[in-house]
């Protein structure tokens, strides 16, 4: 019994952290100015669980949140969020997610580019 409870009371958790990070993606998406944000500042935003911008949890959020938005018809939304460096990309996992989602990344930047479009307009008109 004890251990069902534990199960539950992450998957509860998970799905409260999910649902955040979700509102913060959606919120920068419509964001006119600023297009990206960089994994550190997501994770400094977050308020319901304190991750690391390395955190394998933070990345299953955003495979999870990419997939259920894919599925949705608005792209990508993980794609908004990129390392500090100068290349300004997301990670590995990102565009291996995308090629899994059946996205050409042949040219990472012309991808990510375009992934961000798609995102930024799905989220324009919408209260999803």
């Amino acid at each position: 019994m004890f251990s069902f409870e534990v199960r539950m009371a992450k998957k509860v958790a998970f799905e409260q952290v999910l649902e955040e990070v979700i509102e913060l993606l959606r919120r920068r998406a419509r964001h006119p100015l600023k297009k990206t944000i960089t994994y550190g500042d997501l994770c400094d935003l977050i308020k319901t669980r304190s991750l690391h911008p390395r955190d394998p949890e933070l990345h299953d959020l955003l495979s999870v949140i990419s997939t259920r938005e894919d599925e949705a018809g608005r792209g990508l939304l993980s794609a908004i969020v990129v390392h500090s460096t100068s290349n300004r990309l997301p990670g590995d996992g990102y565009f291996i997610l995308a090629e899994l989602r059946g996205r050409d990344v042949a040219n990472k930047r012309v991808h990510h580019k375009a992934e961000i479009e798609k995102v930024r307009k799905a989220n324009r008109f919408t209260n999803a």
